[in-house]
Order: C-alpha cells, then sequence, then structure tokens
C-alpha cells in the first residue's frame, strides 16, 4: 500500500509537472482570499492615510505595501510559477514581446521624458513620485500577477489553455481593481482605465510566465506609473485612439501567452509519456 501512493504521488507530480511544485504548498482558494483580503486592507489604508499630508500619506501606503508583499512572499514560499525545467526557448515570441513593449512604453508611457520632468521638480517631488510609483508596482504585482495569477493557474491546471485562462482572467481583475478611482474621478476616465488596465495586465502576465519571476513585472509597473501627475485625476482620451493602442497589445500578448501555453502543454505531455 505504501508503495502504491508512492508511485501515485509520483505520478502526480510528473502529470502536473508544468506548474512549480512549490507551488502546491499553498492551495489556490486561500491564495485567491489572500488576495482579496490585501485589496480591501490596502482601500481601509488609502482612506486613512488620505487625512494626512504628502509625504506622510506616500510613506504609510509604502510601509504597508512592503509589509504586504513581504507577507505573501512567506505565505506563498516561491516566486516561481512554472517547473523550473520548463526552459522555454522561442526567439520569435522573445523578439516580438520585446518589440511590443518598447512601443508600448514609446508611444504611451514615454519613461526618459517623464523621469526628466520630475528631476527638474523639488526633492520633495521627486520622493513622492519614486515612492508612490514603486508602492504601485510592488503592490498590485504581488496582489495580481503573483497571488491572484498563481491561484487561478492552480485552479485551471486540468484544462487545456490554463494559463491562457488564468492570465486573462487575472488580468480583468486588474482591470476592474481600477473601479475604485470612481471616488475621485469621472466614469469615463474610469472606464478608459479598465480597459487599458486590462490590456497591461496581460502584457505584464506573459513576462510573468515567460521569466518565471515578479521582479520585472515590479520594475515595469513602476515605470509606467513613474509620472509627474499621477496622483491626479486622469484625463480622458477618444475611445478610438485608445483602442487602437491598446487592442494590438491585448492581441500580441494572448498571443504569445497562447503559445507559451502550447508549448508548455508539449512539455508535459513529453514527460507524461516518457
Amino acid at each position: 500500500m505504501i508503495k502504491l501512493e508512492h508511485i501515485n504521488l509520483k505520478l502526480y507530480q510528473r502529470r502536473f509537472a508544468m506548474l512549480s511544485n512549490k507551488l502546491y504548498q499553498t492551495p489556490a482558494d486561500k491564495k485567491i482570499l489572500l488576495s482579496i483580503i490585501c485589496y480591501f486592507l490596502y482601500l481601509i489604508v488609502s482612506y486613512f492615510s488620505s487625512m494626512l499630508k504628502n509625504p506622510f500619506r506616500n510613506i504609510i501606503i509604502f510601509i504597508f505595501v512592503s509589509a504586504t508583499a513581504f507577507f505573501i512572499f512567506n505565505y506563498v514560499k516561491t516566486l516561481k510559477l512554472l517547473a523550473s525545467k520548463n526552459k522555454i526557448r522561442s526567439p520569435f515570441i522573445t523578439i516580438l514581446f520585446i518589440l511590443l513593449l518598447v512601443c508600448f512604453f514609446a508611444i504611451t508611457v514615454h519613461p526618459i521624458e517623464n523621469i526628466k520632468n520630475i528631476l527638474t521638480t523639488s526633492p520633495l517631488n521627486i520622493f513622492n513620485s519614486l515612492i508612490i510609483a514603486l508602492s504601485a508596482g510592488i503592490f498590485e504585482e504581488f496582489l495580481v500577477r503573483l497571488l491572484m495569477l498563481d491561484g487561478l493557474a492552480q485552479l485551471l491546471k486540468n484544462q487545456k489553455y490554463g494559463l491562457l485562462l488564468a492570465a486573462t482572467l487575472s488580468s480583468i481583475i486588474f482591470g476592474f481593481l481600477h473601479l475604485s478611482n470612481l471616488t475621485f474621478q469621472p466614469f469615463n476616465i474610469t472606464c478608459q482605465q479598465i480597459f487599458y488596465a486590462t490590456a497591461i495586465g496581460l502584457m505584464f502576465s506573459f513576462v510573468r510566465l515567460k521569466t518565471n519571476g515578479i521582479l520585472l513585472c515590479v520594475i515595469l509597473h513602476s515605470l509606467v506609473d513613474f509620472q509627474p501627475n499621477i496622483n491626479s485625476s486622469g484625463s480622458t482620451m477618444s475611445w478610438g485612439i485608445l483602442l487602437s493602442i491598446f487592442i494590438p497589445i491585448m492581441l500580441v500578448s494572448l498571443g504569445c501567452i497562447l503559445q507559451l501555453n502550447n508549448k508548455l502543454q508539449q512539455l508535459r505531455k513529453f514527460d507524461t509519456n516518457s
């Protein structure tokens, strides 16, 4: 009986070798529940800290975000989503995605221009901009691309397109998290943020899957939010321009995630049959 259970355990691990074994140290439902709890705690901390003046408000949020990320890391015990033996080498996907990132930052973010504009302001404004960008990058990536994406990937591990579904669902959730911005800005601007945040979420989901880590996601996200007026209400743009920019981002990101999903499925079948 012991020998049979040992064999069944090895077969189970081989069958789901696409995901990291360490991922199963924490249940998927608890990951998702924890992400929801952390999000509402963040809203509470943001509400009460808004009564303070900057930079104290930003410092409190940064401390909370850092503590939350540390707690999440110690809870999940790994930053890897995929099994380490899965080496995905696809020059076409890599080059295509790098071009997507370059175009995204060049057309919509303008990080070099933002950095120059921020550095020409006061030291206090530089500090505020930096700490806001880091807080957003750390918290949202640990919350969505680590807890939520990993939990959904576990729940959907038996599905043929499990990783694609997990990335899509987590990105949609990431988009709708921006509904909280309705407290300080118009409905139309918030709807636009939900849309393009979903597209950016798909792009960062592929980064998470391709690098099998979270660091690059945090860096890229922080660069997106490192803007002189990030704390002010967003400005609206025509839906035509918005769609023309972010629908290609969605399609390319989904295509890259699909290709990666298929390659991992092939590796899993080979591992199961060998």
